[in-house]
């Protein structure tokens, strides 16, 4: 990097911490106000932009202005020591009013969407269920600013249908921009930003640089984290990059680790019912890592479990006869909950573990919402949950028997 592009983002960044981001900005996926802890980068594999593979970036870097209280805590939230009774949960309509949103059922032409983002003021930043080659002369608008109250959904972006398997993978709000992924066969993941104005051109952030597939699972100010499923000469692993000085660096001591959703926390085994290739055994102990401040916490498998799932603040598990239990990672506070594990993962972690999203067989196809912080739970209609979560979930999205469609915003819950 010149020196005369230095001062550039400097002086960028300069601007953008000058500007007040609006109230009604709530989305919260996965930025953390905080400046990450300096570590040392002795022993890191550390690849330049300039490489055989290629690095590309932005003409004009993008500063990426963070917001204090709208941050994501970076440490792990603590359990309460309560669990719900799971037989008698409300609706979040009851026990969250001031996060939940009614929205229309469609975007406006009628197509189907998700919500990534709660932004307010009725506005949402969503995907489009069109596939690109379905959509209208090939353009599929994803992701978009819904604005429920106007009726209208401004595109940040199209895709184009190129034959080429193009797939929109990701989409999140980091400060005052959205970013989002783009997938295409046999072609390296590309990151795309652009301001939530809805106007401004979008541009293109990054492509993954080396060789074999990755995908970023977080955000901390300008330093995106990638699991990167390593080649013959790099090892899988987390790695981070820079939008700042375009490297990518192995975060130390994470070789092997693997992503659960709940970034910046990342485990050394592999995730309970994880789709990976070879036989599955469980573990009965290991050790999660921050690669945020470097910070690990070791859990251990109470003898009552079969199997566990572990996240920064608690393990839910499984015991010999098909029953839920829970613990505190190193085993203690263990009990047996009076229901049995309908999935596995047993849970969707949600902001660093302090939220955790299941089902039980006994719940009639029905979603449950446990605030470990608070000890407030919630129920709603089954939601789908994937097996393997990439980016951090901050909403969740559900629709009733009659048709209503809610979303619930978890950074609005206090």
């Amino acid at each position: 990097m010149t020196a005369s592009l230095e001062d550039l983002i400097r002086e960028a960044q300069q601007r953008q911490a000058a500007r007040a981001v609006p109230e009604r900005i709530l989305a919260r996926l996965p930025v953390y106000g905080a400046r990450r802890a300096r570590r040392r980068r002795s022993g890191r594999l550390v690849v330049a932009a300039v490489c055989a593979v290629g690095l590309a970036v932005a003409v004009v870097p993008v500063a990426i202005h963070m917001s204090e209280a709208s941050s994501i805590p970076v440490a792990a939230a603590l359990w309460s020591g309560t669990v719900p009774d799971f037989g008698q949960l409300a609706s979040p309509r009851i026990v969250w009013p001031e996060a939940v949103h009614r929205i229309p059922d469609t975007l406006p032409g009628g197509s189907q969407y998700t919500v990534s983002a709660v932004l307010g003021s009725g506005r949402y930043l969503v995907k489009s269920d069109v596939s690109v080659g379905a959509a209208p002369d090939g353009i599929a608008y994803w992701p978009a600013i819904f604005d429920s109250a106007a009726g209208t959904a401004q595109p940040i972006s199209p895709a184009s249908a190129d034959r080429d398997g193009t797939a929109l993978a990701d989409a999140f709000v980091a400060g005052d921009r959205v970013l989002w992924g783009v997938q295409r066969q046999s072609r390296p993941y590309e990151l795309w930003s652009a301001p939530l104005d809805g106007w401004t051109p979008a541009r293109l952030v990054a492509t993954w640089p080396l060789a074999g597939p990755a995908y970023p699972i977080g955000l901390q100010d300008e330093v995106v984290y990638w699991r990167y499923a390593g080649d013959e000469e790099a090892v899988p692993g987390i790695y981070e990059m820079s939008l700042g000085d375009r490297v990518t660096s192995l975060v130390p001591g994470s070789e092997g680790y693997q992503d659960f959703g709940a970034f910046p926390w990342v485990s050394s085994t592999r995730p309970v019912g994880a789709d990976f290739a070879g036989p599955v055994r469980p573990e009965r102990s290991g050790d999660l890592l921050n690669v945020v401040t470097g910070t690990r916490r070791a859990w251990t498998a109470h003898e009552g479990t079969e199997m566990v799932d572990c996240n920064p603040v608690l393990c839910l598990g499984l015991d010999r006869n098909g029953g839920a239990t829970v613990q505190e990672l190193d085993g203690s506070g263990f009990r047996q909950i009076p229901y049995s594990q309908r999935r596995v993962p047993y849970e969707q972690a949600a902001f660093a573990g302090r939220f955790g999203i299941g089902a039980f067989t006994e719940s009639g196809g029905r979603t449950w919402v446990w605030d470990r912080t608070t000890g407030a739970a919630a129920t709603m209609v089954s939601v789908s949950l994937p097996k393997a979560v990439r980016m951090p979930q901050t909403v969740v999205e559900w629709q009733e028997p009659n048709g209503a469609k809610y979303v619930l915003d978890l950074a609005a819950i206090k």
